[in-house]
Order: structure tokens, then C-alpha cells, then sequence
């Protein structure tokens, strides 16, 4: 018998322990079944590719080698961060300036 009260799950709650479970010992199918990892696939194997692209390295360093940049950049660029090039492009004239006049809009340049 084990140990009863409260105590932790191991996943952030917390649990009142009886103390009445038997410990086992481990048997022939433990060392078989615990080595596998769990899988969601409805169809009993690794994870399907659902694009048709066929497998690839989908890995940091990898797309990082393709894109022809450094992984920490790739890691920049997975984040969000903007390009030089992006960057500039965003602040040429992206803000209206303040005490701008704009032009009327005429119905279709006729009136």
C-alpha cells in the first residue's frame, strides 16, 4: 500500500490519495509497450501528410539551409521579424501626415 492524503498529480492539480492501490511489479508487456510512443493516427502509423508533398525536413536548420540564411535568422523570420527590405518598405509613407490636405474624390473623375 502507498502513501494516502493529498497530494500532487504531476500535472497541476492536486488529488486526495486513499492509499488503497497495490503496488505492482512490472511484467513482460511493460518493457514492450512502455518504449512506444502513443499515436493519434486513425490509421495505426506515424502521422499522415495530408499535402501530397511527401515527407521532408521541415527542421529549423534545414529551412534555414533552403532559404539560404543563418538559423538564427530563420528563427527571426518564424517569429515574425520584418527584412531590412520589409522594414523600409513599411515606413516609406505609410503614416498620413498630420495637416495634409486631400484631394476631394469626384464621382468618377467627372464631377
Amino acid at each position: 500500500k502507498g502513501k494516502s492524503g493529498w497530494m500532487a498529480t504531476g500535472f497541476g492539480m492536486r488529488a486526495y490519495n486513499d492509499g488503497k492501490a497495490k503496488k505492482l511489479e512490472k511484467n513482460k508487456f511493460d518493457d514492450k509497450y512502455n518504449v512506444l510512443k502513443p499515436s493519434v493516427s486513425i490509421f495505426g502509423g506515424g502521422s499522415i501528410d495530408w499535402t501530397g508533398k511527401g515527407a521532408q525536413d521541415n527542421s529549423l536548420a534545414a529551412r534555414a539551409k533552403k532559404n539560404g540564411i543563418s538559423a538564427d535568422q530563420q528563427m527571426w523570420r518564424d517569429a515574425g521579424a520584418l527584412s531590412v527590405e520589409q522594414a523600409r518598405k513599411r515606413r516609406s509613407g505609410a503614416a498620413p501626415k498630420l495637416g495634409e490636405q486631400k484631394p476631394e474624390k469626384k464621382f468618377f473623375g467627372l464631377f
